[in-house]
């Protein structure tokens, strides 16, 4: 004879667990986010493992992820203080042994993706956005005009300096370098350096 009450206790714990753990691993880590020192990078660090499986993530302090499930970290990443991150739209990756720094804005809350490779060197107050305004209706609001949105692509040890900015479909190739305050909308070739609004190559890296 089965034991109809065992089997409803089972059911509710395993409901529990998928529906209400997800929430409690966030809010968590939410509670973590403010909390100084090294203690508090390592905490965030731990939480980040059980909340998507990810080691050695070492985030400084008052940082904001926006929809956390569609943010993905490899291993061994530094994010630096009052870091944004909105994936609410679209998604976010991040790869193994890039460092993030501080004030830094990754934003693809409307749609399209954000990806940045590995061993990347993303400076302080640099600015990615994976969507823009339409405007081509002059007779018509700006802000009820939508947007449209393309990927970021950024491959493999890629340094981008501070203040940059990178917009809507931005592809920068491995090895390349972008100027402090530059500002990207198309594709930089591998290992070569761009500077200037909008960002050009000067160079190419020996």
């Amino acid at each position: 004879m089965v034991d109809k009450s065992n089997s409803k206790a089972q059911c509710t714990i395993i409901l529990t667990y998928y529906f209400y753990m997800p929430i409690l691993k966030i809010i968590i880590f939410q509670i973590l986010r403010n909390f100084p020192f090294k203690l508090g990078m390592k905490l965030r660090s731990i939480s980040l493992y059980f909340l998507m499986n990810s080691r050695d993530i070492n985030i400084d302090t008052n940082c904001i992820f926006v929809n956390i499930k569609n943010i993905k970290f490899s291993s061994n990443i530094n994010i630096g203080i009052n870091a944004y991150l909105n994936a609410d739209g679209g998604s976010i990756f991040i790869g193994n042994g890039t460092s993030i720094g501080n004030e830094v804005s990754l934003n693809s809350a409307i749609t399209g993706k954000i990806e940045i490779g590995q061993n990347c060197l993303i400076a302080n107050r640099v600015s990615m956005r994976s969507a823009n305004h339409v405007y081509a209706d002059k007779n018509k609001l700006i802000k009820l005009q939508g947007h449209i949105g393309d990927d970021i692509v950024i491959g493999n040890d890629v340094w981008i300096g501070m203040g940059a900015l990178i917009l809507p479909g931005a592809k920068i190739g491995t090895g390349a370098v972008i100027g402090a305050g530059a500002v990207v909308s198309g594709v930089i070739p591998e290992y070569s350096v761009a500077v200037g609004v909008p960002a050009r190559v000067i160079c190419f890296r020996l």
